[in-house]
């Protein structure tokens, strides 16, 4: 029902010029939540979860769910886990 996540990586750093906006550094990840407008596209940042406006030129526009940041690492398999045993 609903189209892929699209993501972004900040090609530099941008420091909020306004409230409505967020702050990124270069090579950090966002969910483009809004691209409708050319010049501004609003996001939300992968590590801090802010939502606000960025400049679509300080973005690479990466591949649907192949931009996604990777999930967090599971923990190793423990010695003793049976599963693993086998």
């Amino acid at each position: 029902m609903s189209a892929a996540a699209v993501w972004g990586s900040a090609k530099w750093n941008w420091e909020p010029q306004g409230e409505n906006e967020i702050a990124v550094r270069a090579g950090e990840r966002v969910e483009v939540l809004d691209a409708d407008d050319d010049a501004w596209w609003h996001c939300r940042h992968h590590a801090s979860g802010a939502e606000g406006w960025l400049p679509s030129t300080h973005l690479i526009v990466l591949s649907g769910d192949a931009g996604a940041p990777p999930p967090a690492a599971a923990a190793p398999a423990s010695k003793t886990d049976p599963d693993v045993l086998r």
